[in-house]
């Protein structure tokens, strides 16, 4: 168990992390199986003391040694647990980056094509896709929010990424305003 506790492998993407996440409730099952199996060895223990006095002080030290581990192994599976919530946490927002920064150089790419008007029906058609890219852009607001909550709360938890995602929303700033200074310019 505790060399599954000690593993450095916290997942490479979604899938593996919710594998290894999944793994670990087992972890935690066992941990659990094994207090309610520490707590059954304690009252056998006291009972043997009562009934054999003269080894009852090496009861007591194999109860204490009982003792001095489960909190450890306790501690590990949190630590574990948390560090695989935090990947989790940071491969999703680094899903998001990757989506959002796509979706913005795409539109880039759309909106400052080299198509130019050459009648009065042309440029109806480029306004209407002119104001279609402008409803698109709205439309993708919650998706700016939902990446900026979750990088806040990377950020304010401190997350081992934190920096990381410092950066990645700095360029995510930085290509919004390239694609709002496209729509202008356009």
């Amino acid at each position: 168990m505790l060399e599954q506790l000690e593993e450095p492998d916290y997942g490479c993407d979604l899938h593996s992390v919710k594998a290894l996440q999944t793994k670990h409730e087992i972890v935690e099952k066992d941990l659990d199986v094994l207090e309610d199996g520490i707590y059954n060895l304690h009252q056998e223990a006291n009972s043997l003391q009562q009934k054999y006095p003269d080894v009852a002080e090496q009861i007591e030290e194999l109860k204490n040694q009982l003792n001095a581990q489960l909190p450890t192994l306790t501690q590990k599976a949190k630590m574990r647990k948390d560090k695989l919530l935090d990947n989790y946490d940071y491969l999703r927002f680094l899903n998001g980056f990757r989506n959002i920064m796509k979706w913005i150089d795409g539109m880039i790419n759309y909106i400052t094509s080299d198509e130019i008007a050459n009648n009065v029906a042309g440029a109806e058609a480029l306004l209407e896709r002119h104001q279609s890219i402008l409803k698109e852009i709205t439309s993708k607001e919650i998706k700016f929010k939902t990446l900026r909550q979750l990088s806040n709360q990377l950020i304010n938890y401190e997350n081992f990424s934190s920096d990381a995602v410092r950066q990645r929303m700095h360029d995510i700033k930085k290509a919004r305003k390239r694609l709002n200074d496209a729509v202008v310019q356009r």
